[in-house]
């Protein structure tokens, strides 16, 4: 059996390697492998591989997904033919150089506003969708969670936050979030 996995094994092997390699900047990592299925996790012997290079990074994940799988299936009918004739050599990865995905959780969508700039903005592309990031302002004595769903850096680095949703209300600007909040 083969399978399409979106990342250049023995890279991000595991649960969430699109997000991972937004998170972590991997971009080198950015690509499909189509392997043979063994008993361990993204483990078996590669078949073919192609690497990605996204107009922009970090690039949203829902828009890498979509290239991955899109690639991926390219991929997949381009080595069908000599994968069941028998011609196609599998190549056993190096597990030295493996590194893993770790499964992404809700609680991972925090974000600390003065943290690094590119680092929030990384969580931001690679969270958008689910689980998406958020952030806590006081209001009164509650502390209400506003979801951020875009941002940029702006041409003096700083991380600029574009839309938000505020928890019970539909999504805004943040300039009209703000001004709402003064």
């Amino acid at each position: 059996m083969l399978n399409i996995h979106p990342s250049l094994l023995p890279k991000l092997r595991g649960a969430s390697p699109v997000r991972t390699a937004i998170l972590t900047d991997q971009k080198d990592a950015v690509g499909v492998t189509i392997m043979k299925v063994d008993e361990q996790l993204d483990h078996g012997p590669i078949i073919a591989q192609a690497r990605i290079e996204p107009a922009e990074w970090p690039t949203g994940a829902i828009l890498l997904e979509e290239l991955l799988a899109r690639e991926g299936a390219k991929l997949l009918v381009d080595i069908l033919g000599e994968w069941t004739t028998g011609t196609q050599t599998p190549e056993v990865q190096n597990d030295a150089l493996a590194t893993y995905a770790p499964k992404i959780t809700k609680l991972d969508g925090g974000l600390n506003l003065t943290d690094n700039p590119f680092e929030n903005l990384r969580k931001v592309k690679a969270l958008e969708g689910w689980p998406g990031t958020f952030f806590f302002v006081t209001e009164g004595d509650k502390q209400i969670r506003v979801k951020v769903v875009d941002a940029e850096i702006d041409s003096e680095g700083q991380f600029k936050i574009l839309r938000v949703i505020p928890e019970g209300k539909r999504e805004m600007s943040y300039e009209d979030f703000l001004r709402g909040r003064n």
